[in-house]
C-alpha cells in the first residue's frame, strides 16, 4: 500500500513523518509552507474539511489527526 502524508515543518506532523520513515513503507511527502496557506484550499478541505495537518491518504481511506494516522501506522 502506498501512502500520501501532508505535513509540514514545526507542526505535529512530525511524529507521522518520522514513523513513515522508521516503518520503511513507500509513501509520498506533500510538504506544506509554514503557516499552511494551502490547506484553505477547496482542494485541501475536501481531504480534511477542518484544514489541518496531518492527512494521511492510503489507496481506500484517508486519516487526518496525528493519534489517529500514528495508531493506524502501528497496527501495520
Amino acid at each position: 500500500m502506498h501512502y500520501t502524508l501532508h505535513a509540514a515543518p514545526g507542526s505535529c506532523s512530525f511524529a507521522p513523518h518520522i514513523v513513515m520513515e522508521e516503518i520503511g513503507r513507500p509513501y509520498s511527502l506533500a510538504l506544506m509552507s509554514p503557516g499552511h496557506p494551502e490547506a484553505k484550499t477547496d482542494e485541501f478541505r475536501r481531504l480534511n474539511p477542518k484544514g489541518r495537518i496531518p492527512v494521511l491518504i492510503a489507496e481506500n481511506f484517508t486519516l487526518t489527526e496525528a493519534p489517529a494516522i500514528l495508531f493506524h501506522l502501528g497496527l501495520t
